[in-house]
């Protein structure tokens, strides 16, 4: 959050300062404890969230994996702590993490099924429809949304307010090119209209390498379910009828954050040293991430 806040020099990106909103939309339900298995405890603090806040809700499964209490044996074994929580600006260390679990009903609280639940008068859906550019006046000032319907007709939905663009780190930076906005050389090659000459839009996209490591091991994972009817059957049963049971998880429920070792940095190139050395202090590198999809034995 500090570096968005450092890279648009707009101190209300930062982290303090976008907490009271993440509160604000966030209802929070401690673990179970009666519930969840005594070795299977999750820390949490308070402070990272409101009382009176809401409608998403975030809490813990009642079931926690069998595999994640070796996983947190694990991280302890190699120095990796474990933290109380994740959720008051620092990641580094290891916990039983919370989810957006609802947790009456033991599912998944989606922005679906808790915002967009509430409907208020005010909120019009358009469904099957997709926005094709952003409208602007002679003054290039935002006036609307061009969007095609489900049978393909093309129609414009005017603001009355302000357009706010929300389609995700790939859709909202398309959704600006074609409209005109981004950098100017690429848009003339492409024939568009230069509303703005933005060349930051489009650009500077970050990935991750992600690579998994399998292995077998001799406690319940979700393979199971592959493998034995009867066992997925129960399981089915359980969850739907008493929201307990393996399928009330989200699967990754135990997560590790950590800087790479600098015993291991030697062996990166200069570049990749020099890249990692733009990151501060308390930026982890690596997220250790623990699917139980493995096959059980």
């Amino acid at each position: 959050m500090q570096q968005w806040a450092n890279a648009v020099n707009d101190s209300s990106y930062t982290f303090d300062n976008l907490l009271p909103f993440y509160k604000r939309s966030v209802q929070f339900t401690p673990p179970n404890r009666d519930s969840r298995a005594y070795n299977a405890s999750a820390g949490y603090n308070k402070e990272a969230f409101d009382e009176h806040g809401g409608p998403l809700h975030v809490s813990y499964a009642n079931y926690a994996m069998p595999f994640s209490s070796w996983m947190k044996r694990g991280m302890k074994a190699i120095g990796i702590k474990e933290r109380q929580d994740f959720n008051t600006g620092s990641l580094m260390g290891a916990q039983y993490c919370s989810s957006t679990i609802d947790p009456s009903t033991e599912l998944r609280s989606s922005s679906d099924a808790s915002f967009l639940a509430l409907m208020p008068s005010t909120l019009t859906i358009y469904s099957q429809t997709r926005a094709k550019k952003i409208v602007f006046d002679d003054k290039k000032k935002a006036t609307g949304v061009e969007v095609t319907g489900v049978f393909g007709n093309t129609m414009t939905i005017s603001a009355t307010r302000e357009i706010i663009i929300s389609a995700g780190a790939f859709q909202s930076p398309e959704l600006l090119l074609v409209s005109g906005v981004g950098s100017s050389e690429a848009l003339r090659e492409r024939g568009i209209e230069v509303i703005s000459d933005r060349p930051g839009v489009g650009q500077n996209m970050w990935d991750h390498p992600f690579f998994a490591l399998t292995y077998r091991v001799q406690v319940d994972t979700f393979t199971k379910f592959a493998n034995d009817l009867l066992y997925s059957a129960g399981k089915i049963l359980s969850g739907l009828l008493e929201r307990a049971g393996p399928l009330t998880n989200p699967v990754a429920d135990y997560l590790a954050w950590e800087k790479i070792p600098k015993s291991l940095r030697f062996q990166f190139s200069q570049t990749s040293r020099d890249a990692l050395a733009r990151f501060p202090a308390d930026w982890p590198e690596v997220e250790v991430i623990i699917n139980k999809s493995i096959r059980s034995w």
